[in-house]
């Protein structure tokens, strides 16, 4: 079928030119009607993904108002105050005109102005930001030093200015830990302001605690994924939310790194949520974590029967070693800590870790001492587990037979059996600039 953008004009021309005064009239309401439906959906969303100068977007908001209105989602990526772009006489005019409307204090105006005139993107996308008055989500990809943008979000959190009232989802993330990318504590504002936050490839073990107030963050839904971050940044994320509702957490390659956080820690640090999160994931990539420094058969390597209190969680994804403590043989940890069988008996039952309003279990890098444990639990779950619905099972290929046959009555069971490589892309195989894109968070 032909597209109706790839018929010449003259052939429309041509067309048209058959149509008597009332068909031309009823086509003209027609394309009105197109229009009108058209143009939300055409600026809904704007991707910057390749460097690109904000110039031209920029411009098109500032000359048209109008359009701005339908912006609702931002993707930017490499901002910088650093790299310099060629910009004409017209739009410099143009931006610092905008800026002059802004009710923003004038020292950050005067600074808006001067970066504008040496094309700098911070300051570009700073006042891209002041004219998109519904903009609800904000995705910045290997943000390098954006003090202006950050700046703003702190005007905005302090209730100074108005402009991002409508923000609700923001994302921040790199290609890898060791990436230059400005410290996740200069986003305090924003991180405050939006009900949910997802945080990529990060790493920043000096979180500064004083730009999270104890209670003072609106971030309802926390993504944490392929973190970096030590246990004193995931405490103040943890204490910062007043209603938190979902947690994921996904361990990043960062096998230098010395401090961990640990399942036990993330249950002690999500208690003060326990009336009020409804989805947990804590997945550790059991075939990356290995320092030979740690006893990866200590308790605080698990989360425990502890979970029991969290009286309204209903999703929890989880690893068999972080859930219960149980490696599987052939991980790569197992080099330097063996099967310990006396251990492994000391472990919790499943039954007595799920919290009885559980309705979806996810348990990932496990093997055959798994199936006794999810069987306990479908002989309790009427009395139990009454809402538990569904479970997912990833047993590792090479430490499970592939035939081991094994179902619980009443539930929704999935059987997976990945190898490293399937297990790898099954928890950390997210598209680029997704929103918590892996498939194990799709299942």
């Amino acid at each position: 079928m032909t597209r109706f953008s790839l018929i010449p004009v003259e052939i429309l021309h041509s067309i048209f030119s058959l149509l008597n005064k009332s068909d031309l009239s009823r086509l003209s309401r027609t394309c009105k009607q197109i229009h009108q439906q058209a143009t939300p959906r055409l600026w809904r969303s704007y991707c910057n993904y390749n460097q690109q100068p904000y110039n031209a977007f920029l411009r098109a908001i500032v000359t048209n108002p109008g359009r701005a209105k339908h912006v609702e989602e931002l993707h930017t990526s490499n901002v910088s105050e650093d790299d310099p772009r060629e910009i004409s006489e017209d739009d410099i005019q143009s931006f610092q005109s905008a800026v002059s409307n802004l009710l923003l204090p004038d020292e950050f105006k005067d600074r808006l102005n001067e970066g504008i005139k040496e094309g700098y993107s911070d300051p570009m996308l700073a006042l891209l930001l002041c004219k998109l008055p519904n903009l609800k989500n904000l995705f910045l990809y290997r943000p390098d030093i954006c003090d202006l943008i950050c700046e703003l979000f702190g005007h905005a959190n302090s209730g100074k200015f108005s402009g991002l009232d409508k923000l609700q989802r923001f994302s921040i993330e790199t290609t890898d830990v060791s990436c230059a990318v400005g410290t996740v504590r200069d986003y305090g504002g924003v991180l405050n302001m939006a009900h949910e936050v997802q945080i990529v490839q990060l790493n920043d073990e000096t979180m500064s605690p004083s730009r999270f107030k104890e209670g003072s963050s609106a971030v309802e839904h926390l993504h944490i994924l392929e973190s970096g971050m030590g246990t004193d940044a995931m405490r103040v994320f943890a204490q910062s939310c007043k209603t938190l509702r979902t947690f994921n957490y996904t361990f990043g390659n960062v096998d230098y790194y010395d401090d961990y956080f640990k399942p036990q820690e993330a249950v002690k640090e999500l208690e003060r949520h326990k009336d009020t999160l409804e989805e947990l994931t804590m997945l550790y990539d059991d075939d990356r974590l290995k320092q030979s420094w740690y006893d990866l058969t200590a308790r605080e390597w698990y989360m425990g029967t502890e979970l029991q209190q969290f009286t309204r969680l209903k999703k929890l994804r989880s690893g068999m070693h972080s859930l219960l403590g149980l490696l599987h043989p052939q991980s790569a940890a197992m080099e330097t800590y063996p099967a310990n069988p006396q251990a492994d008996r000391e472990r919790p039952e499943l039954v007595d870790v799920l919290p009885a309003s559980i309705e979806h279990l996810t348990i990932l890098y496990a093997d055959a001492r798994i199936i006794p444990h999810l069987q306990k639990v479908g002989v309790a779950c009427e009395n139990r587990f009454p809402n538990l619905r569904k479970v997912i099972v990833g047993f590792c290929s090479e430490s499970t037979e592939k035939d081991v046959q094994f179902e619980i009555s009443g539930l929704e069971l999935s059987v997976l059996y990945q190898t490293p490589e399937e297990r790898e892309a099954y928890v950390y195989g997210r598209k680029p600039y997704s929103w918590v894109g892996s498939q194990a968070f799709r299942d």
